[in-house]
């Protein structure tokens, strides 16, 4: 994830359903078929913890450590291969380097539309990324491994991008582009630290900073809320905070890959434990495997599944979901 502006506060959850107190809005998806156990329960907090361990054994800066960041790629290509599934990628140039984007399509069940999953593989300098990123890298993964079996109503991208850490976002503005030229996108989810889970007090939500939030801007509204809806109702023992306002009032809104796809208008959310709002390891040498949470993470690529389903599947019902 890039450098922070200022956090959401609290009063930007506001209005429907109960989150800890506050209320939100909602989307009804009560009649949303759905296997629940069947998308969460193949999902393993060892097999993440062991992507993590493979992806985040150095920094992976795309010019300091550029090998690096070409070898945690492969993995990413090696392992999407490995799940049968077919690999494409493309050269992306930044910084005066060039680095691939990595993807794999899996079919829709119901419509030609597609759904976005993505995360960063690249770090900053001198950090190994253990949560920033190869969390979302090992989630992206991990929910590769889970639709291969269990299509959703849309067809899914899931990409490994790299560039985030630039601030110009390269990686993702050539997937954006490439997709929207040929597909109808009706969202896209970037899965950005989800890893790392405090006792202590947090932010967005009371209590311990043991949650994940979906962040994204006023016209993503109906993609966030019906991800916060869906885990509300089928995985509460995991909190989301959804977080939906003008991302002109705040620009930690748009910090990740997500940013690109609201400039071709399509609804797009950060997936995040909410970075050096909770971890105090964020962008340093200390941001290492041994201190993430692995049933956590295990519980966010869950919610991420449930709300992707919820989601393709009332949008092939009936568009865009409504915001109650």
């Amino acid at each position: 994830m890039t450098e922070s502006a200022s956090a959401p506060s609290t009063d930007q959850v506001a209005d429907g359903q109960d989150v800890d107190g506050l209320l939100v809005p909602r989307v009804d998806v009560s009649q949303v078929p759905v296997d629940v156990a069947r998308l969460t329960g193949a999902v393993s907090a060892d097999r993440i913890e062991e992507m993590v361990g493979r992806i985040a054994v150095g920094p992976r800066h795309v010019v300091e450590d550029h090998e690096q960041a070409l070898e945690a790629a492969g993995f990413v290509g090696e392992s999407l291969l490995g799940m049968g599934l077919e690999v494409a990628s493309a050269p992306v140039d930044g910084q005066g380097v060039s680095l691939p984007a990595i993807w794999a399509e899996i079919g829709g069940s119901q419509t030609d539309t597609v759904f976005v999953f993505a995360a960063h593989y690249d770090t900053v300098s001198a950090s190994p990324g253990a949560d920033d990123n190869a969390s979302g890298v090992a989630g992206l993964l991990e929910i590769a491994r889970v639709l291969k079996d269990n299509p959703l109503p849309s067809t899914v991208v899931l990409a490994a991008l790299p560039f985030e850490e630039t601030g110009a976002f390269e990686g993702s503005i050539a997937l954006a582009t490439a997709l929207n030229a040929k597909s109808q996108i009706t969202g896209m989810i970037s899965i950005e630290m989800i890893g790392f889970t405090s006792p202590e007090e947090g932010y967005l939500l009371p209590g311990p900073a043991d949650f994940l939030a979906i962040v994204g801007n006023t016209e993503s509204a109906p993609l966030i809320h019906t991800f916060h809806s869906a885990a509300a109702l089928w995985l509460p023992q995991r909190r989301l905070a959804p977080i939906a306002m003008d991302a002109r009032e705040n620009h930690h809104l748009g910090r990740s890959d997500h940013a690109p796809f609201w400039a071709i208008g399509v609804p797009g959310a950060m997936a995040t434990d909410t970075a050096d709002f909770r971890n105090a390891n964020y962008h340093e040498p200390t941001d290492t495997p041994d201190t993430l949470d692995y049933e956590f993470a295990r519980d966010c690529v869950q919610a991420l599944l449930l709300g992707a389903h919820a989601y393709t599947s009332l949008c092939a019902a009936s568009g865009v979901p409504v915001v109650i």
